[in-house]
């Protein structure tokens, strides 16, 4: 009996699959914007962030990561003769790879320059316009580690996962169809049956025999019989896909689905191919129309018509769709990159909407989606994959089929990413109205030069010389963390239909990590820590920022404050020394002192005299800032961010929001979702700060 090929489990062993011979795949993609001056194009070509793969040796789940530390990657081979390919076709080299490197990002970046032949030109072309989008890594390891679920790698990555020790990228391809991204699997290089035939996947066969057309080394007809026998060995549910792949790269290659009609020959050997082949087409499309159970005189109107075979396995496909009891919810998107998107937010804005968002210009198609239960997009998402779904089906297997597509946990992480961000936007954080923001590239301590105030400037006699100035300075050093949490959405929350209860819970978290930066803040305004200027704590005598004695909020108490701002001077000191003059911006006050501060800064006459026409200097000149982080009769004055900086919020290469992340869950049925923020605060400068320890 002949064995069936698989379209996504490997035709090979296990043990086959992590040999050093076997050739893995990665979908990688373009980091810039094509330039026309040097033709060429920047890379990223591998990263350590985990892959999502199946091994469907013991049907389980395990994420793949390429270890990028120092002595890990040999990419000696790809900066020495590195070759840009087209489709992983080594026939087809399009271009050299420069400046590859494994940067402090732990990734692998690359520069690919196009060659200006016709062939390397065009595909450079179609890159520019953005037809081309795809770039694969082609890559060989050399030693594994496999981490055991509950299990931790020497470094702390958690199991099941699989990572690459010792691992070598072999060459880079821009590509038509990028591999699917759950599954990455390559092909052997060097690696046989039993019988001692190459195992390839159906698609690199179909690339061989269209590779074969185009360099005519068959004709059109022997052409045809090869795809032919390569979908007869696909399994029944296998062929949609394999159907698909081959339209695509027929359109790819311009050629039509129906067979081109034989030229009348005088050649008799040339006429009798042309009758074997389309004796083959008829008997191959009769094969096809009866393992399908279609009737003899349809199957009669399929050969009498010239269809092609994969023609009429479409065709096939279509009427089955068409006559089963799946559910068909919302607008048909035909499968695409671009249409799959649109797919995607069209639902993410209709479940928002269904939560009772508020969504200015919601995506075309969103109001089909407003009503719909998660278990029937479960089912949608399904259908639109190619797969047969019914009422029939079990509510369980339908959302376990659903979490293993790629538009399920999208859509869900989308609206799971819009609800963390819209809470956390809105969270009344109040240390955004007075604190800086800064950045940092990495987790180590950085360290910054604070340059003080310039010199007046001198006379300069005519024909003098022009001094130059001596500049003052203080160094400052912070490091910033990591703070996060986990929540999941289990098949029991889809068939439950509990999309409220999934949308609280990212709100929440949104929600939460605005008062964690908010907690931070506060709290090293009130430690008082010492600054690395002069090793003194932030509000001290020597500052001239802590009022001699605590006294309550008052006309007069809040102008000293003024005031001692004012004569703050700069870094110089002696005769250099500058005053700057700071203007205090924002009363900063815990809420048992908000309705005395109201009165203060509101009122047209002071509060304080006994006579009401005395006006109130303070009306309108400072911002309120109520915090339930403070406590206390304490009170405090800043001055504007743009005047002077003060306590400084920085964040991990400037990302100043939650990053949401999402997997298939390992311990539960469902996907799991991790927020991770990375900031830390420091105290900047003691300058536009001021303290009253109240009474």
């Amino acid at each position: 009996m002949k064995k069936k090929m698989g379209t996504n489990k490997p035709c090979i062993t296990r043990e086959e699959f992590f040999r050093p011979e076997y050739e893995h795949r990665r979908e990688t993609g373009i980091i810039s914007a094509p330039d026309d001056e040097s033709r060429s194009v920047e890379l990223s070509f591998s990263s350590d962030s985990p892959i999502r793969r199946r091994d469907w040796w013991n049907e389980e789940w395990y994420d793949e990561i390429l270890d990028h530390s120092a002595g890990a990657v040999n990419i000696t081979r790809l900066a020495e003769i590195g070759v840009g390919l087209y489709n992983h076709d080594a026939k087809m080299p399009i271009g050299r790879l420069e400046n590859v490197s494994i940067g402090d990002d732990h990734k692998g970046h690359c520069r690919l320059v196009f060659d200006d032949d016709e062939q390397s030109d065009a595909i450079f072309r179609k890159v520019k316009s953005g037809t081309l989008k795809g770039v694969s890594v082609g890559y060989r390891v050399y030693e594994w580690e496999k981490v055991r679920s509950g299990e931790k790698s020497k470094d702390g990555i958690t199991g099941p996962a699989v990572i690459a020790r010792q691992w070598e990228p072999y060459e880079i391809s821009i590509v038509s169809c990028p591999a699917d991204p759950t599954v990455g699997v390559g092909r052997a290089l060097d690696i046989k049956d039993e019988r001692g035939v190459s195992k390839l996947s159906f698609r690199e066969m179909v690339m061989a025999a269209f590779r074969e057309l185009h360099e005519r080394k068959i004709e059109r007809a022997v052409f045809e019989k090869k795809i032919r026998e390569i979908l007869a060995g696909l399994e029944p549910e296998e062929s949609e896909e394999a159907l698909r792949y081959v339209g695509d790269m027929r359109a790819a290659a311009g050629l039509s689905e129906q067979e081109p009609t034989p030229a009348p020959q005088s050649n008799v050997n040339e006429g009798a191919r042309a009758i074997e082949a389309e004796r083959a087409r008829a008997a191959d499309i009769s094969a096809l129309c009866a393992k399908y159970g279609i009737s003899p005189e349809q199957t009669q109107r399929y050969i009498a018509e010239g269809n092609s075979v994969d023609a009429v396995g479409r065709a096939i496909l279509e009427s089955q769709r068409r006559e089963a009891p799946g559910l068909n919810v919302g607008p048909t998107v035909t499968v695409g990159a671009e249409e799959r998107q649109k797919f995607r937010a069209a639902v993410v804005d209709g479940l928002r909407m269904r939560l009772g968002h508020t969504i200015a210009a919601p995506v075309e198609g969103a109001e089909s989606f407003r009503g719909i239960r998660l278990l029937d997009l479960a089912r949608e998402v399904c259908s639109r994959s190619g797969e047969r779904v019914s009422y029939a089906d079990d509510g369980k297997e339908i959302a376990k089929r659903a979490f293993s597509t790629s538009d399920f946990p999208a859509i869900m992480s989308d609206l799971a990413n819009v609800t963390l961000m819209s809470a956390y936007t809105e969270a009344d954080a109040t240390w955004r109205s007075w604190c800086q923001i800064g950045s940092a590239s990495d987790f180590k301590a950085q360290h910054q030069i604070r340059i003080g105030e310039m010199p007046m400037l001198e006379p300069v006699l005519e024909g003098g010389e022009y001094k130059m100035a001596d500049l003052s300075e203080t160094k400052d050093s912070f490091a910033i963390g990591t703070y996060g949490k986990k929540f999941a959405l289990t098949r029991q929350a889809i068939i439950n239909d509990d999309l409220d209860a999934f949308a609280r819970i990212p709100q929440l978290f949104g929600a939460a990590s605005a008062r964690t930066i908010n907690a931070a803040v506060y709290a090293l305004l009130t430690a008082n820590a010492a600054i690395a200027e002069d090793n003194k704590a932030l509000f001290h005598a020597d500052h001239g920022n802590l009022a001699a004695s605590g006294s309550a909020l008052s006309i007069e108490s809040l102008s000293a404050a003024r005031v001692a701002m004012r004569r703050q001077g700069g870094l110089r000191k002696g005769r250099d020394k500058v005053a700057l003059n700071i203007a205090p911006a924002y009363l900063i006050i815990p809420p048992e002192l908000e309705t005395l501060a109201r009165q203060l800064i509101y009122s047209d006459t002071d509060i304080s005299a006994q006579n009401p026409a005395v006006i109130n200097p303070f009306k309108g000149a400072l911002t309120p800032i109520i915090d339930a982080c403070l406590s206390g009769g304490a009170w405090y004055l800043a001055a504007g961010k743009n005047s002077v900086d003060t306590i400084k919020v920085a964040f991990l290469n400037g990302v100043n929001s939650p990053t949401l992340e999402s997997r298939l869950g390992w311990e539960i049925d469902g996907l799991e979702y991790k927020v991770r923020l990375d900031f830390g605060v420091w105290n900047y400068e003691y300058r536009g700060l001021y303290k009253n320890a109240g009474i």
